[in-house]
């Protein structure tokens, strides 16, 4: 199993596990935790056949400048993030203010890039066939291959997802394919392109999400 927990400090992520641990210590034999540092999607141009382009890449994470966020900047963050495609309409009656005052709040909210994009999460073993996430362990690392890896990344259609990671692993990439064949044959490219700086990998079939979302609202409860 596989989880993710948005924490404002060290501390406050140290008592979630804590809880975690003493509810659940009889069903956790091992368990692995990573900080997640940035991360890249990537549109899924394998559904229509389309290799990938520089205009695949969508990045969040890293260091950014901390914004502040009123109330109603919260609700309609929280409302766009379970569904992109409501209305200013929907939102309005919600907090009791006008469409038009609700939509200069998202232009604004974009051009601070506290909303970077609109996407949709779709069910992918309903699309084609099979989901992996590969924890990768990487060693004799520079910039050079940095570059190179993202790069590689970024042109493989299949290749959905990649996170840097601090941690037990420092590579996170999630793969969308067919069949097993398909996926085999994508990982011996992969290894055999970055076999100087793969020093281990670790492939997991994630065969059912439960949820993703990019935007939690009780984060700020305590505010």
């Amino acid at each position: 199993m596989i989880f993710g927990i948005k924490a404002r400090s060290m501390e406050e992520l140290n008592n979630i596990l804590k809880e975690i641990n003493n509810k659940f210590w009889k069903f956790i034999k091992e368990q692995h935790i990573t900080t997640i540092i940035n991360a890249h999607h990537y549109y899924r141009d394998y559904l229509i056949e389309k290799k990938g382009t520089t205009e695949r890449k969508i990045e969040w994470g890293g260091s950014n400048n901390k914004i502040e966020l009123d109330e109603r900047d919260i609700v309609i963050l929280d409302m766009l993030s379970k569904n992109s495609r409501i209305n200013s309409v929907e939102i309005s009656s919600k907090l009791k203010i006008s469409p038009d005052t609700v939509i200069q709040r998202i232009k604004k909210l974009e051009r601070l890039e506290v909303i970077e994009h609109y996407m949709i999460w779709p069910d992918v073993n309903k699309l084609k066939g099979i989901y992996y996430k590969v924890l990768i362990n990487l060693h004799n690392f520079n910039n050079e291959k940095e570059n190179k890896l993202y790069n590689y990344c970024l042109q493989n259609p299949n290749i959905v997802y990649l996170v840097n990671c601090l941690g037990d692993w420092q590579l996170e990439i999630d793969i969308e394919v067919e069949s097993i064949q398909e996926f085999r044959k994508l990982i011996r490219d992969f290894l055999s392109n970055f076999s100087e700086i793969v020093s281990d990998y670790t492939a997991l079939n994630i065969y059912e999400e439960y949820k993703f979302k990019l935007f939690e609202k009780e984060i700020f409860s305590n505010l």
